[in-house]
């Protein structure tokens, strides 16, 4: 899972109030605000442009003017990438002692910027995959379907315990889908009716709504007026909502008739694009050198935030000025990413000279856990930061994991060269915002991950979510490594963490039920209990450089 989960709109006491949720766009805030944000909000100061982004422009004028950086490698494990981009083609890194036959010995043959592990020979590539869960449902059934615990080997017992746990899953969330939009398009015809009955007409849009008599459909006017502030489709009637609401319950209706089977994934498709041995790790040398983004432009957009050239007159300007972006393509464009694919991308970025490894991808479920912590070991043992974002659930992972995680199996210390990242907005009104993963001992800090303006394919786009929040901490990662290249990654871990700005105000729980979110602080979101800020950050790596 790698963007922004679009809220589900939950059934809610009064009725009018179901209605005016579905007809909504629900958003962290309104339109209005969004469209009076700056394209780089991200990068300005609080105290000079009333936005919560990390000071990087202003740190580029007062800390860095004058001093030379070394540039930094920087792998993005993402989607792949625009590679021909004009505000990235000049940062790719290129490996310059491969010429296209393996010259430098790696086993990635004519791997010039980076590596395809998601790609056939035949230029193929898996850019769709099964959620986790759906995978291991079909591979783990025909082995524990219909046992008893007691008849289950002592050594397989684990894998048991996981496949009830998909299993439960599996069959709740069809169900729990079912019941869901029966009940909610029951709400929804009864709000209706009822505003219906109010306005005294039968078709209505959000204006009509404007001048509805409030004090006749129950609820104090504080949640009208939060909700009527979001409003983004002005035009959009009551009978669309209806009618779209009811084809997407009848959908789902007819989807829950067919077994379980109508969910299988089609006979391996990885394997036929492939064709490696998944589960034998040795079998590492399989995928292409192609790692152009395939559909949609995850990585991209990641890219542009961490590297897009600064200065150049061409749309934005990324965080670091002295980068090379090396591109591995281990993540599908949809779906869940496979754990051998990203424990072999850790690896092959360590070993071409990465400093700094971007992982905006998460999951709910590491069949292949102890691959991919191996692999981060690895990249400690040869001094590389890893930055991932926890995730767009607005859950508490703390209590329920998404995948990469810092703290490893069995262990109670976390890795000390892994920053996980949550996503803040721009103001007080949208600091935290819903959408992210919070938890006070996994999550370790909190970015911009709002509206981010950045790089896609053939343009520039504004995506929201932990996958833009992860880069701005790579790119803060990589100015540090950049201007104090003797930093270790553990020390620039410390610095970010210890640099944060910290919100002295109670601010809401991510969640996309509104009467379940909180007013806490926000050290019960996030360790450090603030958003970076690269300004601070230089200033405390300078004093640890003298």
């Amino acid at each position: 899972m790698k963007r922004t989960k679009h809220p589900m709109v939950y059934i809610l006491r009064p009725l009018w109030l179901v209605f005016i949720l579905i007809i909504l766009e629900v958003s962290p805030t309104g339109a209005q605000e969004r469209d009076a944000m700056p394209d780089n909000w991200h990068l300005l100061d609080f105290e000079e442009d009333n936005v919560y982004g990390i000071s990087m422009e202003k740190a580029y004028r007062e800390l860095l003017t004058g001093k030379v950086p070394d540039t930094v490698i920087v792998a993005v494990i993402d989607s792949g990438i625009d590679t021909l981009h004009t505000d990235l083609r000049a940062v790719l890194w290129k490996n310059n002692a491969e010429q296209g036959n393996d010259e430098d010995s790696n086993g990635y043959i004519g791997d010039r910027y980076g590596w395809n592990f998601l790609g056939g020979k035949d230029k193929k590539n898996v850019d769709s995959a099964p959620p986790e869960f759906i995978r291991q449902y079909f591979w783990l059934r025909g082995t524990y379907e219909g046992k008893a615990p007691g008849d289950i080997p002592r050594k397989q017992r684990r894998e048991y315990q996981l496949w009830k746990q998909i299993r439960d899953k599996f069959r709740g969330d069809s169900l729990e889908l079912v019941t869901y939009y029966q009940k909610t398009y029951q709400e929804l015809e009864e709000g209706n009716l009822r505003i219906q009955e109010v306005l005294d007409r039968q078709e209505y849009t959000a204006s009509n709504l404007s001048t509805m008599d409030k004090s006749q459909v129950g609820e104090g006017n504080r949640m009208y007026r939060k909700l009527m502030s979001r409003w983004t489709k002005e035009n959009t009637t009551n009978i669309e909502i209806l009618t779209d609401w009811r084809n997407r319950m009848e959908e789902v209706e007819q989807e829950s008739r067919f077994s379980y089977a109508a969910y299988a994934p089609k006979a391996n498709l990885r394997q036929e694009i492939i064709g490696d041995n998944y589960y034998n790790f040795k079998d590492k040398y399989y995928g292409n050198p192609f790692v152009q983004d395939g559909i949609g432009s995850h990585g991209t957009h990641v890219a542009g935030i961490i590297g897009a050239i600064r200065n150049n007159e061409e749309g934005i300007n990324g965080i670091v000025n002295a980068v090379k972006l090396m591109i591995l393509k281990a993540v599908p464009a949809k779906g869940d990413e496979y754990d051998k694919d990203i424990a072999l991308a850790i690896r092959y970025a360590v070993d071409n000279g990465a400093k700094i490894i971007n992982m905006s991808f998460a999951k709910d479920f590491s069949p292949e856990r102890e691959w991919v912590e191996q692999a981060i070991r690895y990249a400690k043992r040869k001094d590389v930061l890893l930055i991932n974002g926890a995730g767009n659930d607005g859950r508490n992972v703390d209590t329920v994991p998404k995948y990469p995680i810092s703290k490893p199996m069995n262990k109670k210390k976390r890795f000390s060269n892994m920053i996980t990242v949550g996503a803040s907005g721009p103001t007080e009104q949208n600091l935290i915002t819903d959408f992210s993963n919070y938890g006070q001992n996994v999550v370790d800090v909190f970015a911009p991950g709002y509206y981010i303006y950045s790089t896609v394919e053939r343009g520039y786009k504004k995506l929201s979510g932990t996958s833009m929040a992860s880069p701005v901490v790579t790119g803060i990662a990589a100015v540090l490594r950049s201007y104090y290249p003797k930093l270790s990654a553990r020390q620039v871990k410390e610095i970010i963490e210890k640099s944060v700005i910290h919100i002295d105000q109670p601010v809401l729980t991510p969640g996309f039920i509104p009467e379940k979110r909180d007013h806490v602080m926000m050290d019960q979101l996030c360790k450090t209990g603030g958003i970076v800020n690269a300004y601070k950050a230089i200033e405390l790596a300078e004093s640890i450089s003298k």
